[in-house]
């Protein structure tokens, strides 16, 4: 069985990040989970626009999945679409559609944009650099 088309946006040093937001407000870490996941959910709905069409199956799979706090995919699981791999990286008879890795471009900015609020708000408050 082909494995699933899956893809994660990862942080580099995401277990420091963590550390060093300890003492962070919860009202900055709760946003920045409901960012990921708000952002993630808007690009498995691009994702599907973007994915080839003829029975839908295959743009009713993409799925966002939650792995733990602050960890998301967008997943199509090969059980429910085994087609789905063949799809996105194409064969040499299909031609590659890239339809997940279309719709994540640009994440990363959308996340970042909550992390430089809180950190331009904590610069304010408190001094931090």
């Amino acid at each position: 069985m082909p494995a699933s088309v899956r893809f994660s946006i990862t942080w580099r040093n995401l277990e420091k990040f963590k550390r060093t937001m300890r003492g962070a407000p919860k009202e900055f870490m709760n946003e920045l989970d409901t960012k990921i996941r708000r952002t993630l959910e808007f690009r498995e709905h691009i994702a599907r626009v973007y994915a080839p069409f003829r029975t839908g199956k295959l743009r009713r799979g993409i799925k966002v999945r939650k792995e733990r706090k602050y960890v998301y995919s967008l997943v199509v699981s090969s059980r429910e679409v085994p087609y789905a791999i063949y799809q996105h990286e194409g064969t040499r008879y299909i031609k590659a559609k890239k339809f997940i890795s279309r719709a994540l471009v640009g994440v990363k900015t959308e996340i970042y944009e909550v992390v430089d609020k809180w950190k331009a708000l904590a610069r304010r408050k408190f001094g931090w650099r």
